[in-house]
């Protein structure tokens, strides 16, 4: 089973493979991984932008997935890539 948001899906707590990336040629993978209690930090970015004043339902959508996952499944992958060309 994937976990989706409106920002990145991929399996529960499996890496991002730099060769799975690098598969393109569009760039060199010097390092790819998930970014430790990353989701903690999109959810603080979410929560900021609620009060700025973003209602949106999206927003509000995000929010709620993100506190009920808890960082099981969604996070921030951190990347470092050189483009080849």
């Amino acid at each position: 089973m994937e976990a989706c948001s409106s920002v990145i899906c991929m399996p529960p707590k499996q890496s991002l493979e730099p060769q799975v990336i690098a598969r393109t040629g569009l760039v060199i993978v010097e390092r790819a991984d998930t970014l430790p209690e990353g989701w903690k930090l999109w959810l603080q970015w979410k929560r900021a932008r609620r009060a700025a004043g973003d209602e949106s339902a999206a927003l509000q959508s995000d929010i709620r997935v993100l506190e009920a996952d808890g960082g099981r499944y969604m996070g921030f992958i951190r990347m470092i890539a050189e483009r080849t060309a």
